[in-house]
This record gives C-alpha cells, structure tokens and sequence, in this order.
C-alpha cells in the first residue's frame, strides 16, 4: 500500500480526487470506498484526464515516484534532473533539535551536493523572507564542512555561501539558508531557526 494520509468524506470518486489534491500538495494516489465513502488520499497529483471505474475500496493511482507523507506532507521537488522529496517546517528549533526533528520523520537536513540542490532550496523558501538550517556544518574540525547525511565534505565545487561568509563569527559551525547573508551563511548552532527536511523518492 502506498502512503496515505488521513481519511475524508467524499461523495464520489471525483471528490475524493479533488481532496486528494486540496490535502495532499503532491497527491499521488487514494483510495476510496464507495460505501462507507472514505476517502484516503497518497501523495502525487492524480491527472484531471484519469478515468474513474470505482469498485469498493479501490487504489487509483498513477505509476510513478512519489513521497513518503505517513508523519508529515514531503512534496517532490524537482530541478532539471534531480528530485527529492522536501519538507519545510514551520516551527523553531537549535541545528541540533532540527536534525533529531527531521531523523524522527526518517529524512535529514536538507543537502546541496549538486547546482540543482540550491536551485531546489531557493525555490522553496522563496516566498519566506526567513531563514532555515540546513545539513551542512564544521562543528568536528574548523573550516571543514560535512555534509549530515553521509559525512562526505563540501568540494566548493561550485559556490554556495554568501560573499564574506563563512566567517565563523563568535563560533558559528553551523549552516542556514539565509535571506540577508544569501544564499547561505554560517551560524551560532545554539540559534532557533526554521529547518528544511528532505529524503528520497519512492518508487
């Protein structure tokens, strides 16, 4: 069964689909039980052209990858040729309680291994004039930055942080999206910011 997330009353197949889409940014399947009308919806956009046959309790979905949105609504996001499923949170929290937050929801901070990974950043956080931790940090050894999720090093293969930054002001080892310090600064670990979560695509 692919991840669901909580049931609705729907009418008819077509309502469950439109709530699917309403609930679930990136609604990827539901199902829908044509006598109970429960409808439980996924997480990728069903076609507005997909053709509804129902039978009680049917899967309607539509092939392709998708999301794990069980604990909270990851959504695709997408630049060029790379995906990857985001979550933005809405709360405050030091690096280290945004990294426990994001591994409870087995995912971790957001990475920028790639040009298209901070296309997909700026994307995302574009209309929040806000700043967000990300899984980039020095806090082991001065200067050398690590990536969270598999300990590799930042190449500087292509430029990421801010003019001027980092500058490990007052001991700033960790890494933020930064509206002002743009695209990404060095922080005081210990500083509640917002966090952006990601992992893979299912499928």
């Amino acid at each position: 069964m692919l991840s669901s997330g909580p049931g609705y009353q729907a009418t008819s197949v077509s309502a469950c689909a439109t709530l699917c889409s309403k609930y679930v940014q990136d609604c990827y399947s539901f199902t829908y039980n044509r006598k109970s009308k429960l409808c439980t919806p996924g997480s990728r956009l069903i076609s507005s052209a997909t053709l509804f046959n129902s039978t009680l309790g049917r899967l309607y979905y539509v092939p392709g990858k998708y999301c794990d949105t069980s604990k909270v609504n990851f959504t695709i996001a997408t630049n060029g040729s790379v995906s990857t499923c985001l979550w933005l949170s809405d709360i405050l929290a030091t690096y280290n309680d945004s990294l426990y937050k994001c591994q409870d929801l087995g995912s971790n901070l957001f990475t920028i291994k790639v040009p298209e990974k901070l296309n997909i950043l700026l994307n995302a956080v574009k209309t929040f004039n806000v700043e967000y931790w990300i899984g980039l940090n020095d806090r082991d050894q001065e200067g050398v930055f690590r990536w969270v999720d598999d300990g590799s090093v930042w190449t500087k293969s292509f430029p990421l942080f801010a003019p001027y930054q980092p500058d490990n002001m007052l001991g700033e080892d960790c890494i933020q999206y930064h509206p002002i310090f743009y695209p990404i600064n060095d922080y005081l670990c210990s500083h509640e910011s917002r966090f952006i979560c990601e992992m893979n695509l299912i499928g």
